[in-house]
């Protein structure tokens, strides 16, 4: 839900109540004597949950601020309302409380296509049935052939419709108060709806609140540290998607972002669940099941869908359902493939059980052959992509906006293109089921193969792709294996798939931190000393926060401690200037010319890799690594400067718990 300070939804821009890709409010106003409230001060209570004080402007009967009103809000698969009004004055008051309810049922992305200066006429016009029972339901539907979308309000007690504003006659005695409820579900398909089924469905509701990480807890003597964690704490459970497709009990797995991305993305949710696993297996195995589910089963140009691959996005919104973009599921994503594997490693070594983690290996199997048959187009031994319809995605990797792969020159790289980072992925992929095929499928062929195959793909890489003239990894090569030669952040994420030349390590992080890549906040996309710089361009010059957790993980593993801490620390103080919430991305000016980091102007926020960064900032800063055979876990922490202890309870692994105690006169780890 987007509403402005008072709580109200005015349908501008893309305010609403969304559920599946469609708006079910556009109008939510409420009002006292049909006249709007004066915010006085809101604040999230819960990452479900906020509340706002209202104060009433002077009306007929009412002076200014003789009532408080106060909003109590929750949203889990339902929105529900709680209106307390109180009269603060020593005088009986009798006031008309009216809420003003409409829909246009809009689809995301018309709303965004609009938001963007598009016409501003909706391109749909939709007809809207209207419906009001017994005094308590107010029913918004619409159909259009089978797909159909409803809105039902219920009320706490019976109220009268005039028009589209539901209104409830109130007197309240002096210093008196008056609780008013309603409660929206959204409903999809032909279901219909009665008071029992709405109540069973808030029932449900209620299980979505409960969130096992608020269990965890953490305390040290670096605040902005504690606080990022919280922070993303409240970010990945508000985030959470259920979905009623999937068969067992209510399970949930991450969404992309706020406002426009409220969607399962492949890319998103893996890297999401490899950033937060020592949290626990919830988030990891729901996205791996969800993920194997929609596994491509054709070859189809207009999805980019190819057997074995991983989809890229899931949308269920009309503009979904009637193919208006392209079909859903979509599968324009190079790197979800590999990224899935490498998931479920990780899900493996951090004690996943045996059971499913065979139930995976027909997805696997899959996966690793779209790698080599699908994935490596012209059989060159590189993963390439390029989209199989103009409607698809032109660049397909992480960086997936149509002007991100270009040269040092300033020239855009043409498909197919064989993305750097891509290979990294792939490399790690196949070492990691490497170990899977040997200890719990007993394929000892297909380990063999797969690390005889990853050994020769990281020769080829150190070959192919290090610019020898310049003493860097290329970003990609283009479609005519040329070098894309720009200097990019891509070269530390290759740290993290462990695929560089033990000889070159040297060479490239001190690069990551040269005056063309190191923002002072972070690692930039690409170099501030490239023709194609620029840092308000979306992958241009711009700081990803994942990107950096990915990098500083990469920086560890090559024994680069403390060079992942300098990027952890700058990192997490740049979280401080956004409230610790750190946004999908954030402007590339250096630290010494502008002292704080700049918003990027239509950057998600909360998004959930960025919220993610903290998370696996705090695995490398306790040095958390599985130990299968012990079915424990090992810790080498390292502590910035600024950091005397670190202590968190709470960490999940081999289906137990455990403390984690680090400060400057030792650690220890403890099972709770």
């Amino acid at each position: 839900m987007i509403s402005n300070f008072t709580g109200d939804i005015v349908a501008q821009d893309y305010q609403g109540l969304f559920s599946a890709d469609v708006r079910h409010l556009s109008k939510l106003e409420l009002l006292i004597n049909n006249s709007p409230l004066e915010a006085l001060s809101s604040q999230e209570t819960g990452f479900h949950s906020a509340s706002i004080v209202l104060g009433n402007y002077p009306t007929k009967d009412l002076s200014r601020f003789d009532l408080t009103i106060i909003r109590k809000r929750t949203i889990t698969k339902i929105f529900h309302e709680d209106i307390e009004v109180k009269n603060n004055t020593q005088k009986q008051l009798s006031f008309l409380l009216g809420l003003k309810f409409d829909t246009d049922f809009s689809d995301i992305f018309e709303i965004r296509a609009l938001t963007r200066g598009g016409n501003q006429e909706h391109p749909n016009k939709r007809f809207i049935t209207k419906n009001f029972r017994k005094k308590h339901l107010l029913i918004f539907s619409y159909a259009r052939d089978a797909f159909r979308r409803t809105t039902v309000i219920h009320f706490s007690q019976p109220v009268q419709l005039k028009g589209n504003i539901v209104n409830l006659s109130v007197s309240l005695q002096p210093k008196q108060r008056l609780t008013f409820s309603f409660s929206i579900a959204f409903l999809a398909g032909r279901k219909t709806i009665t008071v029992r089924r709405l109540e069973k469905i808030k029932k449900e509701a209620e299980i979505l609140k409960e969130w096992h990480w608020s269990k965890l807890t953490l305390q040290t003597d670096w605040d902005d540290f504690e606080q990022a964690i919280s922070q993303s704490l409240s970010d990945l459970a508000a985030l959470r998607i259920y979905q009623e497709e999937m068969p067992g009990k209510i399970t949930s797995l991450p969404a992309a972002g706020i406002p426009w991305f409220v969607a399962i993305f492949g890319r998103d949710s893996l890297i999401t669940a490899y950033q937060t696993i020592i949290f626990g297996l919830e988030l990891a195995i729901s996205t791996l099941k969800f993920l194997a589910k929609y596994q491509g089963k054709e070859v189809n140009p207009l999805r980019d869908e190819q057997p074995g691959k991983i989809l890229h996005e899931m949308r269920f919104g009309e503009t979904a359902y009637f193919r208006n973009w392209v079909p859903f599921p979509y599968y324009g994503a190079v790197d979800t493939t590999p990224l899935f594997l490498i998931l479920l490693s990780e899900v493996y070594r951090f004690g996943a059980s045996v059971g499913f983690i065979k139930e995976m290996k027909d997805s696997a199997l899959k996966a690793l052959k779209w790698i080599d048959e699908y994935g490596d187009m012209d059989q060159d031994g590189f993963v390439e992509y390029q989209r199989g319809s103009e409607r698809g995605l032109k660049n397909q990797n992480w960086r997936d906006s149509w002007d991100s792969m270009i040269f040092r020159n300033g020239e855009i790289a043409q498909t197919p293109i064989t993305s750097s980072d891509v290979q990294g992925y792939v490399y790690d992929a196949k070492m990691r089921i490497a170990e899977i095929a040997r200890s719990v499928w007993q394929d000892i062929s297909l380990a063999v193969r797969l690390e005889q195959e990853a050994a020769e793909l990281k020769g080829r890489f150190n070959e192919a792709f290090w610019i020898k003239s310049k003493g860097y990894f290329a970003l990609g090569l283009d479609r005519n294996k040329r070098q894309i030669d720009s200097l990019s952040s891509g070269i530390g994420q290759l740290l993290w798939s462990d695929i560089v030349n033990e000889e070159k390590i040297p060479r490239v992080v001190s690069l990551l931190f040269s005056n063309g890549l190191y923002s002072g906040w972070g690692v930039r996309t690409i170099s501030k000393d490239d023709k194609g710089y620029n840092p308000l361009i979306y992958h241009r010059g711009t700081v990803w926060p994942h990107d950096n957790s990915l990098i500083a993980a990469g920086l560890v593993k090559a024994g680069q401690r403390e060079k992942a801490l300098q990027i952890i620390l700058d990192t997490i103080t740049a979280s401080s200037f956004f409230n610790y919430r750190l946004p999908e991305v954030f402007a590339g000016f250096d630290r010494s010319e502008i002292p704080f980091p700049v918003q990027y102007p239509t950057a998600a926020s909360p998004q959930a890799w960025s919220a993610g960064a903290p998370i696996l900032f705090l695995r490398l800063l306790l040095g958390i690594e599985p130990d299968i055979k012990r079915q424990t876990l090992r810790i080498n922490p390292m502590l910035p400067p600024n950091m005397d202890y670190l202590t968190v309870d709470g960490i999940s692994a081999f289906r137990k718990y455990f403390s984690i105690r680090a400060g400057k006169d030792g650690s220890k780890i403890v099972p709770q």
